[in-house]
C-alpha cells in the first residue's frame, strides 16, 4: 500500500460503514495519517467521546473544535505507539501485552459499561459513537494493550532516583515544618508527584523520537476549521 499523499487525504473517503437504521453507506473525512494508516474525523469524534465517558464528563453534547485537537494529537501518539507495538510483537518478546483477548476484557468492558447512569444511555452512546459492542470491546482491548506497553516501557524511566527524592524533600522542608511522623507521607507524596513528572516527560520524549521516523501528515486543523466556520457566518 502506497503513503497517503496530500490529495488524498483532503479528499472523502467511504469508510464501509452503514448507518444505523438507515443502510445509508457513511461517508468519512481522513483528517491525518500516520505512515500508511490513515485517521478519520469519525474516529476522533469517538475516541473524544470515548474519553469523555472515562473521565467522567459530558459526553452526548456537540464536541468542540479544542477538544478535538487535543484527542487528534492524542490519536496520532496512540498510532505511532501501537505501529511501534505491532513491530516488536512480530519481532517476539516475552514482555509483549497480549494480543487475544481474554478474561481481562469482561473486566474491562463491564467497569465501561458501569460508567452509564442506565443501558439506555450505554445505547445511546454507542449510537452517537457510531460503534456496535463488538467494535468497543475491540476498541478497549487495543487501548489496553497500548496503556501496558506505555507502562512497561515508562516503568523505570518514570522512577525517581534517591537523589532526586531526597532533594525535592530538602526544598520542600525548607518551606515547612513537619514531625518526623509526618516526613514519610510527604516522602509518598514526591515520589507520586516526581514519578508522574517523569513519566510525562519519558512518554513525550518517546513520542518525539518514534514520530521523527514515521510519516506523520495532519490535513484538518480542528480549531481552524472552527475559526474560519465564524468568520463566515
Amino acid at each position: 500500500m502506497k503513503a497517503i499523499c496530500t490529495a488524498v487525504v483532503l479528499m472523502l473517503l467511504f469508510c464501509g460503514e452503514v448507518a444505523a437504521g438507515t443502510g445509508q453507506v457513511l461517508l468519512d473525512e481522513v483528517v491525518a495519517s500516520v505512515n500508511d494508516m490513515a485517521i478519520t474525523r469519525s474516529q476522533v469524534e469517538q475516541e473524544a467521546r470515548f474519553i469523555l465517558v472515562q473521565e467522567g464528563y459530558h459526553w452526548s453534547g456537540p464536541l468542540n473544535a479544542s477538544l478535538l485537537e487535543k484527542v487528534l494529537s492524542r490519536y496520532i501518539a496512540k498510532t505511532l505507539i501501537y505501529d511501534e507495538l505491532e513491530k516488536r510483537s512480530k519481532r517476539g518478546g516475552g514482555d509483549m501485552p497480549a494480543l487475544e483477548p481474554s478474561e481481562e476484557l469482561t473486566e474491562l468492558l463491564t467497569g465501561f459499561r458501569s460508567k452509564f447512569k442506565s443501558d439506555e444511555h450505554y445505547r445511546l452512546f454507542l449510537k452517537l459513537a457510531q460503534m456496535s459492542e463488538e467494535s468497543l470491546a475491540a476498541h478497549i482491548w487495543k487501548n489496553h494493550r497500548i496503556e501496558q506497553y506505555m507502562q512497561r516501557r515508562m516503568e523505570t524511566l518514570a522512577r525517581p532516583t534517591q537523589a532526586e527524592v531526597d532533594a525535592e524533600m530538602k526544598k520542600r522542608l525548607q518551606h515547612t515544618t513537619l514531625a518526623e511522623n509526618e516526613k514519610p507521607q510527604l516522602r509518598d507524596v514526591v515520589v507520586r508527584e516526581l514519578s508522574a513528572r517523569k513519566y510525562k516527560s519519558a512518554l513525550e520524549k518517546w513520542v518525539d523520537e518514534l514520530r521523527g521516523r514515521a510519516r506523520v501528515l495532519q490535513a484538518v486543523h480542528f480549531e481552524r476549521e472552527a475559526a474560519k466556520g465564524s468568520e463566515a457566518k
